[in-house]
């Protein structure tokens, strides 16, 4: 196991989350957790936040590839982060975790300094282990792939079940971004 997986790790029975749809998050709660992690989220997330509050855990039936998640669970991966040897990293690049896949993977966004809502990756076993690298070059890009895969997934799943054609497969395909690079 990676340095990075026994960071996030642990025992999943306890750590797992109820699935469920959170309620929409209150400005209130954005503040206090703002200041609780010493930052203030790109406006663009707030959004999102206020819409729709995060997911607990993906649904069997989610083709997301990552989840937004709750402010709850924002803070305890982040406080996770702090008491576990990244705190003085997160710290000064201002990085707040805020997906997460069933994996132990976090994709999260710097909050201040030079790369100031750019995204980032921590994945616990990838080829770019510790490299905390932007990855994306705001939160808007990346709801932007991450509406992509999942729409990707299901088109997938449709033809691998039988319900659409290849040649429905190659049209659906040819639409995305990453199709034409």
């Amino acid at each position: 196991m990676s340095w990075l997986y026994n960071i996030f790790g642990g025992n999943e029975e306890e750590s797992k989350p109820e699935t469920v749809q959170s309620r929409p998050a209150a400005p209130a709660d954005i503040a206090r957790l703002e200041s609780e992690l010493g930052v203030k989220f790109p406006e663009a997330l707030v959004r999102i936040y206020t819409e729709t509050g995060g997911v607990h855990e993906r649904d069997a039936r989610s083709r997301e590839v990552l989840r937004l998640m709750p402010l709850r669970e924002v803070a305890d991966i982040n406080a996770r982060i702090a008491q576990r040897g990244m705190a003085a990293l997160a710290r000064r690049y201002s990085m707040v975790c805020f997906w997460a896949d069933d994996q132990a993977n976090y994709a999260g966004v710097f909050c201040g300094g030079f790369l100031d809502g750019r995204i980032f990756f921590l994945d616990h076993e990838g080829p770019y282990l510790g490299d905390f690298s932007p990855v994306f070059r705001s939160v808007e890009s990346f709801q932007v792939s991450l509406d992509e895969a999942a729409e990707r997934n299901r088109i997938i799943e449709y033809f691998e079940a039988g319900e659409i054609t290849a040649e429905a497969l190659e049209a659906h395909a040819s639409r995305f971004t990453w199709y034409r690079h």
